[in-house]
Order: structure tokens, then sequence, then C-alpha cells
């Protein structure tokens, strides 16, 4: 499972020209968004994987890749939408719109 790792996201908006406060607030939500998504995620792991329910391997199987695609979708899309708003701020930033 990817990780983000916020004191390299601190870096690297400071790098891009962001001051520390900037840093900061965007660092703490990104950490926020991230914790609700990782409870939502357990969530639906113990709604969806009820041992006593499961007949076979295969349906453990089958639910793992389910969870394993959902993570991955969301860890793609959590980096598109942090690449996103850091051009977006940066493109603000030196009047390219």
């Amino acid at each position: 499972m990817a990780s983000v790792s916020i004191v390299e996201y601190i870096h690297d908006l400071k790098e891009a020209g962001f001051t520390d406060k900037q840093s900061e607030v965007q660092a703490r939500k990104l950490e926020l968004v991230i914790a609700e998504v990782k409870s939502e995620l357990k969530q639906d792991i113990k709604q969806e994987l009820h041992i006593d329910e499961l007949v076979t391997k295969k349906d453990l199987e089958l639910a793992i890749e389910k969870i394993r695609y959902e993570t991955l979708k969301f860890t793609v899309w959590t980096g598109v939408a942090v690449v996103m708003a850091t051009s977006g701020m940066l493109a603000k930033g030196f009047h390219w719109f």
C-alpha cells in the first residue's frame, strides 16, 4: 500500500514557493483526508469481511482483491488531486491563468 510522507510533502510545497504557513495548512488538510479515508476503508472492510459468512477461500480472495482495487484507486486519485491542486496553485502564482 502506498503511503504519503507529510514531511516530504511539506518540503516539496516549500520548494514550489509555498510559505511555511501554506505548506502546513496543505499538509494538515491532506492528513485529515487520509485519516478519514483510512477510517472509512476500515469500516468498509469490517462490513464486507464477515469471516463467519465467507464460505470459501475464493470468497476471501475476491474480497481482498476488491479492497486492493479500492485502495489503489484511492491512491491514484489522491495523487492526481494533489498534483492538480499544486499545479493549479503554481500556475496561479506564476500568473499563467
